[in-house]
């Protein structure tokens, strides 16, 4: 199930130095995030935003990246 979250509190890897602000989306079954490229998670302003691509569900077609 794919889960829209605030990503202030999540860190990635190499990437652990870097502030996350607004949300993401967090595939719960796997405890990963949707990313482009699979390495940054895709992260959008409001949860609003966010959770409008979930409900079309085009994020089953991205790439997966596993928080640190």
């Amino acid at each position: 199930m794919i889960k829209a979250v605030n990503m202030k509190t999540y860190r990635f890897g190499k990437l652990a130095n870097i502030r996350y602000s607004g949300f993401g989306m967090l595939d719960t079954e796997t405890n990963t995030f949707v990313s482009f490229d699979s390495v940054t998670p895709y992260v959008l302003d409001t949860k609003k935003i966010i959770q409008s691509c979930i409900d079309a569900g085009w994020p089953e077609t991205l790439k997966r990246v596993a928080q640190a």
